[in-house]
């Protein structure tokens, strides 16, 4: 049993390590991948993913001194609050973090986004990194990257 817990403790580590993560978002099969080990995942591996920004372009973050909510649930090229409801991302517990986090990792949100190219002068697709999630993506050009992202910073 022991065994089997390393086992997948490695592949998770391998899996969701800010650099490997980072370097197959933007295969699809990369994020199928992803999306079918979160559900192997405990609460306590997504938390500790998401806080330490290998958990792709989803993030989560306490309460601050003027914040309303205990945590905030968060998907880096959102627009606006950024919240995965399309809010806030306001949860009470960190078990709602992990629910949540689990169910949008399943579904793919926490993969590169697919955007179309929008009219842009040079049309050269690049490398953008999200400082809250530490996400780096390949966007089909620089219009087309998401507020909070900013071209380079991507080791590859």
């Amino acid at each position: 049993m022991l065994k089997a817990h390393l086992k997948l403790a490695a592949i998770l580590f391998i899996l969701c390590s800010a650099g490997t993560w980072s370097q197959a978002a933007g295969s699809q099969a990369a994020c199928c991948n992803f999306a079918n080990q979160c559900s192997q995942m405990t609460d306590q591996q997504i938390l500790d993913a998401a806080r330490n920004k290998a958990f792709g372009t989803c993030y989560y973050h306490e309460q601050c001194s003027i914040c309303l909510c205990p945590f905030y649930v968060k998907v880096s090229y959102y627009n606006g609050s950024k919240g995965y409801d399309g809010g806030s991302g306001c949860l009470h517990s960190p078990a709602d973090v992990a629910s949540t986090l689990r169910r949008l990792c399943q579904d793919g949100v926490c993969c590169c986004p697919n955007l179309p190219p929008n009219p842009c002068e040079d049309p050269t697709p690049v490398r953008a990194r999200n400082s809250d999630s530490g996400a780096c993506c390949t966007f089909p050009n620089r219009c087309t990257i998401p507020p909070g992202w900013t071209i380079g910073g991507c080791d590859f």
